[in-house]
């Protein structure tokens, strides 16, 4: 039985849409390795499908899909293993965690990694503050709107 109760809540969920503002919503079909919640995703092999950015992808931006969406309807809802549909958001707002080695601040455009590199730069698609050198690339018209300690809310419209 719960016996304490946070004053505050949290703020939301990696992967969690954050508001009732108006949205964009598409369903994918993951392709290639494990897809989770709060990632960046791009178009795969087929218009119907949706992976984890690769280097390449830098040259091709107009293969953006958006934000893969947490569904908690499911056992684990922040992981998909190839084949499994996807919900992913290209236009409204969502909670996301980024990477721990990043500082976001509101307004500033958002990166997603293309490359792995080094401890705890090893997830493609993973949110970001900055370049990373030039393993992340900026994703168009995507901006954060609030952090809330290793969460950020971030507005995207793609």
């Amino acid at each position: 039985m719960q016996t304490s109760y946070a004053i505050n809540p949290v703020a939301g969920n990696n992967g969690q849409i954050s508001s009732g503002r108006p949205s964009d919503v598409i369903t994918a079909v993951t392709e290639g390795t494990l897809v989770k919640a709060g990632l960046f995703l791009v178009a795969g092999a087929t218009a119907e499908s949706a992976k984890a950015p690769a280097a390449t992808w830098a040259s091709t931006p107009e293969k953006m899909r958006g934000i893969c969406v947490l569904d908690p309807a499911r056992v684990d809802p922040t992981s998909y293993a190839a084949g499994e549909t996807i919900s992913v958001l290209r236009k409204g707002t969502i909670w996301v965690t980024f990477e721990p080695d990043t500082t976001p601040t509101v307004d500033t455009p958002v990166f997603a990694r293309i490359t792995a590199n080094g401890a705890g730069k090893l997830t493609l698609g993973a949110i970001r503050a900055n370049a990373d050198t030039a393993n992340a690339v900026a994703i168009p018209n995507c901006y954060f709107r609030q952090v809330v300690g290793t969460l950020a809310e971030i507005e995207i419209n793609i």
